[in-house]
């Protein structure tokens, strides 16, 4: 009942952080979390200030024992990103009625939780209530437990990565929050100087390093910022059974406005019963890849319409996240698709309560003493679906900006899953973090 190509998904998430000045900069030892430090990347025009201590490949091919909290279902980060996922998709998807949509829910999530952890007073409340935290404190341990068991999966390529980019201009940085972010979030630390083509090159080359070439980001980087936080996501896999090529086919496509066009349709058979939800709103069912990741198809019954599921965040989170109602084969009919995409996202997360870190009141005393705020939230999509897999990269960018340079403010046994009309998808990791999310209008639209 599947196939999935090999799945490639990379998120690169960037935190521009914008100031005019800063105080006291001085850069303290790291506090490694692990054994055994990777390699160190060097890149012209940017001095390589610390590197965090990965976990590393023993003799055996395999990662030595960690010291974490090993996650499951049930643990709170991945409740947490749940619902931050579902939340924040609805406002993405609301925006993009009318056509496709991808979104990347944990690429977002990292990079607010970066931003998060540098803001203080109400700014840092706003933001961890839009995260779903509660004791930020405490969950900065399953933060790391969720990066370490993601970089060590070893039946998937998978592996976050986080660097911190300080201008090399005499500002001030906040030793202890750029150490929490090494020794937590594993970020790398360099020195730049802003607003140059070697700063620009630098932390585009250190973007192609993490994704495996498979993201070619071109950076424009101004004079007058202060620190990016960055982050890559790269996920690759394969399905667990290959749709037949020779059985893909032309067939039509019903669009949300009733308007009917060709496209190509992979077809795949399986044998094997598979978890499937069957209600009077939507049908459910996931096609897996080899390494336990999967991607999660919503199609709306009869009458019911992809806003209509989207509207309902919890009838959403229940057909993603929720118990099968049985077990079936299952005859998947899968559209192809490649589109990209761009979104704004940050009236996405004004819609999660975040109000101050947008206006003069921002707070980001944890990170700079300069005051700054977030400027603009930016996200670019690529996925694609074909015969051999899963391809999605994302890109987001948190911006901040100085306060003084910003602007004014079925009963049966086997199920023929057809997806020939709108439908809602959801590509998640073995660790059940959900990567991508998006809903296809029209399959052809580019």
């Amino acid at each position: 009942m599947k196939s999935l190509r090999s799945s490639v998904t990379i998120v690169i998430a960037i935190i521009v952080v914008s100031s005019m000045c800063l105080i006291g900069c001085n850069q303290s030892e790291s506090n490694p979390s692990s054994s055994v430090v990777l390699p160190q990347y060097s890149y012209v025009g940017a001095s390589n200030l610390n590197a965090p201590h990965y976990p590393e490949l023993n003799n055996e091919g395999y990662y030595d024992w960690l010291d974490i909290e090993y996650l499951n279902y049930e643990s709170e980060i991945i409740s947490v990103l749940d619902r931050f996922s579902v939340d924040s998709f609805v406002q993405v998807a609301l925006q993009n009625k009318d056509g496709n949509s991808c979104y990347s829910p944990v690429s977002l999530f990292y990079a607010l939780s970066m931003a998060a952890y540098g803001a203080q007073g109400q700014t840092k409340d706003e933001l961890f209530d839009a995260l779903g935290i509660k004791d930020d404190s405490d969950m900065i341990e399953q933060y790391r437990s969720l990066y370490l068991m993601m970089y060590t999966q070893e039946m998937v390529d998978q592996k976050l990565a986080n660097s911190i980019w300080m201008s090399n201009s005499d500002l001030g940085f906040n030793p202890e929050y750029i150490d929490l972010m090494q020794d937590k979030l594993f970020a790398e630390i360099y020195g730049v100087d802003f607003g140059t083509a070697e700063a620009d090159v630098a932390m585009g080359e250190w973007v192609r390093d993490h994704t495996e070439g498979s993201v070619a980001s071109t950076f424009k980087s101004d004079e007058q910022w202060a620190m990016a936080l960055m982050n890559t996501v790269f996920f690759k896999g394969s399905w667990a059974d290959e749709f037949d090529a020779g059985l893909t086919h032309d067939a039509d496509f019903t669009c949300q406005d009733g308007s009917v066009v060709q496209t190509e349709f992979m077809v795949q058979e399986s044998n094997k019963e598979n978890n499937v939800t069957l209600t009077d709103e939507y049908d459910a069912t996931s096609l897996y890849l080899t390494n336990g990741a999967q991607l999660r198809f919503v199609l709306p019954a009869e009458g019911v319409s992809v806003a209509d599921i989207i509207a309902k965040p919890q009838v959403l989170r229940e057909a993603l996240y929720g118990e099968p109602t049985q077990q079936a084969t299952v005859t998947f009919t899968v559209p192809r698709v490649d589109f990209t995409q761009s979104h704004d996202l940050v009236d996405t997360v004004k819609s999660l309560g975040v109000h101050d870190a947008f206006t003069t009141a921002a707070d980001f005393s944890g990170m700079l003493e300069t005051s700054t705020l977030i400027s603009a939230i930016k996200q670019d999509i690529h996925f694609a679906i074909d015969e051999q897999g899963v391809m999605g990269a994302a890109y987001t960018a948190v911006e901040m900006m100085p306060m003084s340079a910003a602007p004014p403010e079925t009963p049966e046994n086997h199920i023929d899953f057809t997806l020939d009309k709108p439908f809602i998808y959801a590509l998640v990791s073995p660790e059940r973090a959900t990567l991508f999310m998006g809903c296809i209008n029209n399959p052809n639209v580019k």
